[in-house]
């Protein structure tokens, strides 16, 4: 997962990250855990797709996102 992407794209949506967290639907902590890819803390696919439907991600920058 790129996460200075995924900073920069809820940033530039005007997100705070713990803002961010809760529109996703979770914690502010839960989310930095995943976002720092700390042991077992990986988003799940409902997270994903909110993420890209809050962001309006295309699907090929869903995918430089979180699988490259």
């Amino acid at each position: 997962m790129n996460q200075y992407l995924l900073k920069g794209e809820f940033r530039k949506k005007g997100y705070k990250q713990a803002d961010f967290a809760q529109k996703v639907g979770i914690s502010p902590s839960r989310f930095s855990a995943k976002l720092n890819e700390h042991p077992g803390a990986t988003f799940t696919v409902p997270e994903i797709k909110a993420i890209e439907a809050l962001l309006e991600l295309t699907p090929e920058a869903t995918y430089e996102i979180f699988l490259s």
